[in-house]
């Protein structure tokens, strides 16, 4: 089951937001400015928060740092809502970590409904790249490196691919100030991505990655300097 809803996340009336066990899968960034506060801070003071994915590292280290959980994490949950700043590349670790959230939903026989809340994609409409040949790559939505769709969407498009059947439910991007406007971010969504400038680079200059050139992380400028 899908649905796309049209009102901001803490306005959802969903009993299993208010009365059942919910957790929040989300990165350093899902921060409201408009309300000073964080997406896990709404089912906190509701007293149904049950627990909270996040990266497990805060270091540069953009190959390995993914958000941490098992399938024993998901047991006896109503809901996970997922907020994460998606950059614009089917590569982004934090995108894939919802995929691999998604599959192991699907292998669950009472999966939690999965709530996304949406955001724009920083690296616009266009579209760049190759789609996967193979699918040893696993985790990932067959769409081009760079994909031009918004998260909930690519979600949506990774639902069907994967033959997923618990409810899925995006919150629009355009429900609220805070995703309405693309703002520059006051956290960055991941230590590699300092700003919303590296999201036009990030598709391509990710690629670098393990080889033997530097694609200039741990500067202000990541993916637009190139070293040996």
């Amino acid at each position: 089951m899908f649905s796309f809803r049209t009102s901001p996340i803490e306005e959802q009336l969903d009993k299993g937001l208010h009365e059942g066990k919910v957790a929040c899968f989300c990165t350093q960034n899902c921060w409201n400015p408009y309300t000073s506060s964080h997406l896990y801070d709404i089912f906190r003071e509701r007293g149904n928060l049950q627990g909270i994915f996040l990266p497990h590292d805060t270091e540069l280290t953009p190959d390995t740092n993914h958000i941490d959980f098992s399938a024993e994490d998901l047991e006896g949950l109503s809901a996970v809502v997922v907020e994460i700043q998606d950059v614009g590349a089917r590569y982004f670790n934090y995108t894939r970590d919802v995929m691999r959230l998604m599959s192991m939903c699907a292998r669950i026989e009472d999966a939690p409904a999965i709530y996304v809340v949406d955001h724009i994609n920083p690296a616009g409409r266009v579209v760049e790249g190759t789609i996967p040949a193979i699918e040893s790559d696993i985790w990932t939505p067959k769409v081009a490196h760079r994909h031009g769709l918004t998260l909930g969407e690519l979600c949506l498009l990774y639902y069907n691919e994967i033959g997923a059947k618990y409810p899925l439910h995006v919150i629009s991007a355009m429900c609220s100030p805070y995703g309405r406007d693309l703002l520059p971010w006051v956290i960055a969504p991941a230590s590699d991505i300092p700003g919303m400038f590296t999201c036009e680079m990030y598709s391509g200059g990710g690629l670098w990655n393990n080889t033997s050139l530097s694609p200039a992380i741990g500067t202000a400028r990541p993916y637009e300097y190139l070293g040996a």
